[in-house]
């Protein structure tokens, strides 16, 4: 049997392929127990675009469809040009993205607003609601939020990945806890790429119209 440092391998944790040792299963538990509410949220957050992603196709004929705007979320110069609600793509306790439309002249545009909540520190400060995205393409558009939400969370796994590394080094400074690392950086790549596919940048970027 597998042995490091004197001692047997046999801790499965999840997502990773190896097997850890006793010593490194209490420094993965305990770094897992630090950023327990972290790794909440990255999952939560995953789930909730892969549930996005997996309408697009639906939403593309609804859209077309839709025959009047649910909810107006920002004002233009007249009512011809304010931005309406067709979808809320992602709702948590904090925000809404949401995904707005608005009839210009030359034909409809669409894009993607976070509204957060009126009372937040954010909110005050910055706006609400605060655009994000913007095409004439409606089904590019969500692919594009999708893709860049995506290497957002991939930014997010890798300051995971950091506060881990810290911590272990803090908490255990005469161990090696590389695989300990790895072990949580594999938990994190699951959640955010179930079928191991690579992130590929975003084609869009903010306030960049998409021309058909």
């Amino acid at each position: 049997m597998l042995k490091r440092n004197g001692e047997i391998c046999q801790a499965e944790v999840p997502d990773y392929p190896g097997r850890l040792t006793a010593a490194e299963l209490r420094a993965y538990k305990a770094a897992v127990a630090s950023v327990e509410n972290q790794l909440h949220d990255l999952a939560e957050a995953a789930r909730a675009l892969s549930d996005v992603e997996k309408q697009i196709p639906q939403w593309k004929g609804q859209l077309e469809n839709a025959a009047s705007p649910v909810l107006a979320v920002a004002g233009g110069e007249n009512t011809g040009n304010q931005w309406h609600v067709l979808k809320t793509l992602v709702k948590t306790n904090r925000s809404e993205l949401l995904f707005c439309s608005r009839a210009l002249a030359e034909g409809s545009e669409f894009a993607v607003f976070e509204k957060f909540d009126p009372n937040s520190a954010y909110a005050q400060a910055q706006g609400n609601p605060e655009l994000l995205l913007t095409s004439n393409n409606p089904s590019l558009l969500l692919q594009d939020y999708v893709e860049s939400e995506r290497k957002m969370l991939q930014l997010v796994k890798q300051d995971l990945q950091n506060t881990v590394e810290e911590l272990l080094a803090e908490k255990f400074p005469a161990e090696d806890t590389s695989r300990v690392v790895k072990a949580i950086a594999a938990r994190c790549s699951k959640c955010i790429s179930p079928a191991g596919q690579d992130v590929q940048p975003p084609r869009a970027s903010q306030n960049v119209r998409v021309r058909f």
